[in-house]
């Protein structure tokens, strides 16, 4: 059986989206509703739990982009993220903070297959490059020549007395 938990940070609204939900015949063993900060409060993070196939916030922008990066925990391998409430014009906000939340998850994906895989990214993307063992880039010297460049990650290390935490860092 399919159920929905749910989130709210005004306790008031928690116990009226469960009365709604009853009177449209949806029981407490199918609906649960927790009220609090999300955002703040880990142990009620912990409580909603893992693993889901869809996570909604149908709410402000202002709350989806620091939401963004912790949909992660939520989500099922696959998982969906869906948000709406977004007012016109913070669009491309949310889709830049929800951007870097996929490059991490498909940096992850690659890590993981590359014991057994090649890939070739073509990419700006820090993140997706964090990932990569060799990054490649094409420079032209002279007008109409092309070099390529090669940087092996493994090859560089931290000298003694650096203060840097690595390219990317």
């Amino acid at each position: 059986m399919r159920s929905v938990i749910a989130a709210e940070v005004q306790p008031a609204f928690a116990e009226l989206t469960e009365r709604n939900a009853a009177l449209n015949g949806i029981g407490a063993d199918r609906f649960r509703v927790y009220a609090g900060d999300i955002l703040a409060d880990s142990g009620m993070r912990a409580a909603l739990g893992t693993n889901f196939d869809i996570v909604l916030a149908n709410i402000v922008a202002d709350v989806i982009l620091p939401l963004a990066p912790l949909s992660r925990e939520f989500l099922a391998p696959g998982g969906t993220f869906v948000t709406s409430g977004i007012i016109e014009g913070r669009q491309d906000e949310i889709e830049a903070a929800l951007d870097e939340v996929n490059v991490e998850r498909l940096a992850q994906y690659i890590k993981r297959y590359s014991h057994g895989t090649q890939f070739i990214m073509i990419t700006h993307r820090r993140g997706t490059m964090a990932a990569a063992d060799r990054l490649y880039g094409v420079t032209m010297p002279e007008h109409g020549i092309s070099k390529v460049l090669m940087l092996n990650i493994n090859d560089i290390s931290k000298k003694e007395g650096e203060d840097w935490d690595g390219i990317f860092g």
